[in-house]
């Protein structure tokens, strides 16, 4: 069990809150226990604080000459520090996009193996903004009705369209940071690089084996009787289409969303071209 929630992820984590207080909720209707879902929700974030103590340890040592409000941030549960890096970094992409600055390209020696060139991202790129267009109008209209008053109504109209900004920023500073990216097949291993999501080196030597997939991760999940924490996606926002099981004793530490995480044994992939880069790895 612990092990099982030392795996999960950060959004993982997030949503296995939400089961909490969603079940709990429902189970605890109108019990004088209902109290009792944020006791377990509290449980839960100070577990999964302990077995990431370790890290947090090693986070404070490398930063013993850091400032007071830096030694807070480092102390606290991993995935806030790596929240606050990954935003910055996408707020640094952003940047990037305005001023049309070419992103740095990794300085590995190998084949590149890119999943940026048929990508249904910028598809999703259209379907985000149009939703944008018409949730602002409607979310404006559904306030109007709730019969605040003036200055709160105003409050509101002012959150929802900082919140649609800030999400449209941070859609075009991740849409610029995958902009062209690729994956590197070297000699030796397989770098893993996602923008600003994702990045990991896979040793050639602990995979076990790859393959073309065809059908959605879910079913292949049911099938063969895998939870979401023996898993990893690594694609743009397509169907991934190449899977990579890694062995029982490989231990690779990769950064998703800027936190620090073991890699799963299963690795879904999204290449432009499958057949190509499974003809060209050999391991």
């Amino acid at each position: 069990m612990l092990s099982w929630i030392e795996k999960l992820s950060f959004v993982q984590s997030i949503g296995c809150l939400l089961v909490i207080i969603v079940t709990s909720k429902l189970a605890l209707w109108h019990s004088p226990f209902l109290p009792l879902r944020w006791i377990l929700v509290g449980f839960f974030l100070m577990l999964k604080y302990y077995l990431a103590w370790p890290d947090t340890l090693k986070r404070l040592q490398s930063d013993r000459d850091g400032s007071m409000l830096t030694k807070i941030v480092q102390i606290m549960p991993p995935s806030f520090p790596a929240l606050l890096s990954m935003h910055k970094a996408i707020l640094s992409s952003f940047y990037k996009w305005i001023k049309h600055e070419p992103l740095q390209e990794p300085r590995l020696k190998g084949e590149r193996i890119y999943f940026s060139k048929k990508t249904q991202y910028g598809t999703a790129l259209i379907i985000f903004f149009l939703a944008c267009a018409v949730d602002i109008p409607f979310s404006a209209l559904m306030v109007g009705l709730i019969g605040h008053d003036h200055t709160q109504n105003v409050r509101i109209h002012i959150a929802i369209l900082a919140v649609t900004i800030y999400a449209i920023i941070c859609v075009l500073g991740d849409r610029w940071s995958i902009k062209d990216g690729y994956h590197i097949l070297g000699i030796e291993f397989l770098y893993l690089r996602l923008g600003e999501r994702f990045s990991a080196d896979i040793a050639l030597s602990d995979v076990l084996t790859v393959e073309k997939i065809e059908e959605p991760v879910r079913l292949w999940c049911a099938r063969n009787k895998k939870t979401f924490v023996d898993k990893l996606l690594i694609t743009p926002i397509d169907t991934p289409n190449v899977l990579l099981r890694l062995k029982p004793h490989a231990e690779i530490i990769g950064k998703s969303y800027k936190a620090s995480r073991k890699i799963p044994g299963y690795i879904f992939l999204y290449v432009d071209n499958p057949r190509d880069f499974l003809s060209k790895l050999t391991l």
